[in-house]
């Protein structure tokens, strides 16, 4: 028979996959250009989801790359990749994108 605090811990295991699937659900329902700003203002990748990347500039004692975690973006710095007026624009893009991923939570849960 399982002990307890391993039972309690592969539900919480279970729970946490289950939230992080449903999480990338509604994502994934966003439109490509929000997407893309979450992406950028959280600091992960857009492609990936990965929240590092590899710099094959800066090289270990091995002469592999560096592991190095991809910065969020500045508001400012998304406006001006997406070719908005303002970084508010950016912001209220971004807010807007949060909002709809929280709604599709709450109607999942």
């Amino acid at each position: 028979m399982p002990e307890a605090s391993s039972v309690i811990f592969s539900f919480a295991d279970n729970m946490k996959g289950e939230l992080y699937a449903r999480l990338w659900d509604a994502y994934d329902k966003l439109e490509y250009t929000e997407r893309m700003m979450l992406a950028q203002r959280l600091g992960f990748c857009f492609d990936c989801r990965s929240t590092f990347y590899m710099d094959y500039d800066d090289l270990d004692e091995y002469g592999d790359p560096k592991k190095k975690p991809i910065k969020p973006m500045m508001y400012t710095d998304i406006a001006t990749d997406h070719e908005y007026s303002s970084a508010n624009t950016a912001h209220n893009k971004c807010e807007k994108a949060l909002d709809k991923i929280r709604k599709a939570m709450k109607n999942l849960i």
